[in-house]
């Protein structure tokens, strides 16, 4: 959590819309692409909500913003229902993450001595970070898969990593049965 926080701060003083999409894929688990596709028309204040259009798996999903995400939109002068809301440089759909996404995890040496490419941080390490806090806050597997749009468990598993704290509360259980 911490780590993360330094990131967005990080990434705050580079890029205010990179600052804002990671905000949203931290706090939603939402992959890249479907937030650089978000329009004004996908985000509803009233019911706090995004809706999730033509994602990866093909099924369109409601989201549920958090505080933090409430706040950032409700901060953010509203456009044309069809604009994106975080637009390219040129006004179009951002393709990749921003250079100050990667400038940001440079500077932070969180890449450092990592040559596993699988390790790295990057933007998707967002959705993984994600998913491995809702585990360790002891949401149920289904409910994740659900959050993040996953057809399967088997692929909700492969994104939640559980810290060891949790493991140790986890067996700290069979003691109070024991007991």
């Amino acid at each position: 959590v911490e780590e993360a926080g330094t990131l967005l701060e990080t990434l705050r003083r580079h890029s205010e819309q990179t600052y804002r999409m990671a905000l949203v894929s931290l706090n939603t688990g939402m992959r890249f692409g479907e937030i650089a596709s978000l329009r004004w028309q996908h985000i509803d204040i009233k019911t706090r909500t995004i809706k999730v259009m033509d994602p990866k798996n093909s099924e369109n999903r409601m989201v549920f913003m958090t505080d933090a995400i409430f706040e950032m939109f409700e901060g953010l002068e509203k456009e044309k229902p069809d604009k994106l809301v975080f637009p390219s440089r040129v006004g179009g759909i951002q393709s990749d993450a921003s250079h100050s996404f990667h400038r940001s995890v440079d500077e932070l040496g969180l890449n450092d001595g990592i040559d596993d490419r699988r390790l790295k941080v990057v933007f998707h390490t967002l959705r993984h970070t994600a998913a491995s806090w809702l585990v360790n806050q002891g949401i149920t597997l289904p409910v994740i898969a659900k959050i993040l749009g996953h057809k399967t468990l088997q692929m909700t598993e492969r994104y939640s990593h559980v810290n060891d704290e949790s493991v140790k509360k986890a067996m700290a259980t069979f003691d109070q049965q024991q007991t």
